[in-house]
């Protein structure tokens, strides 16, 4: 049996939407708190490379091929992590970049690493298994997806590397 029409208009009118108006302005506040974190929140990028030379008091040098070290810059952070250790989080030490040169018999840029101050003391042995990272620049997620994506093309001057 068919309700009439006077009491279905009743009923919507009586429902106020209170609980949908809540829905609506949680998500909203959501989306607004996400889109926020998207723009402005910042994400290191990193150029990771195991063709590591460790050197005397410290240092190391890091061997990068030519198109991963055009965004490497002198005083940029890294650090160098050791690997194969019994550890369950691998040590790391952090360091700066010294110095960038050219390599012309590898074809590729041998990068000079010194240790932050207060871990000086600590040496690398000639056949310790190194991995270096060296943040090249903090972007948010919404230029990183651009740039990933290709709508974007990425900041990569064409200096000359000496």
């Amino acid at each position: 049996m068919a309700i009439p029409f006077s009491r279905s208009i009743r009923s919507v009118q009586a429902d106020r939407g209170k609980i949908t108006l809540l829905g609506i302005l949680f998500s909203s506040l959501l989306l607004i708190t996400w889109l926020l974190w998207f723009l402005t929140s910042k994400i290191e990028v990193k150029q990771m490379t195991t063709d590591v030379v460790p050197h005397k008091q410290g240092d190391v040098f890091a061997f990068y091929p030519r198109q991963n070290a055009l965004k490497i810059r002198i005083g940029q952070e890294a650090r160098y992590s050791l690997l194969n250790t019994q550890e369950e989080v691998a040590p790391f030490i952090p360091a700066q970049v010294m110095d960038i040169i050219s390599d012309r018999k590898s074809g590729k840029i041998k990068v000079k690493l010194s240790q932050e101050p207060g871990f000086y003391s600590f040496q690398v042995g000639p056949e310790t298994p190194i991995e270096v990272s060296i943040v090249v620049e903090k972007v948010s997620p919404a230029i990183l997806l651009l740039e990933k994506t290709g709508l974007l093309n990425s900041k990569q001057d064409v200096r000359a590397i000496h």
